[in-house]
């Protein structure tokens, strides 16, 4: 198997976390091809400024879980409340 390196941006609130550890998943339209062990570089992204500020982050891929929300709501409930991503630590006893 190959291991690819994928490059997305990310806006800064979002790079920062990834940056520091404290966030481990991400949320992306099913546009490219990724796979376990992959490489994903995430270059920060000034919305602002619609330019690169020139830090990036690099992330192995553990899983890819592909889900169609289309499947469990309907655009109008999603529209209305959002979605939410959880995070999960360990299991808890």
């Amino acid at each position: 198997m190959t291991v690819r390196e994928i490059k997305k941006k990310v806006w800064p609130k979002n790079f920062e976390s990834l940056l520091m550890g404290q966030r481990n998943c991400d949320i992306r339209l099913n546009d490219f091809k990724v796979s376990e062990d992959d490489i994903i570089v995430f270059k920060e992204w000034d919305p602002k400024s619609k330019r690169y500020t020139g830090r990036e982050v690099r992330k192995v891929v553990k899983k890819v879980n592909k889900v169609n929300v289309l499947d469990y709501y309907s655009p109008s409930e999603i529209k209305r409340k959002g979605l939410l991503l959880l995070e999960f630590m360990e299991s808890v006893e």
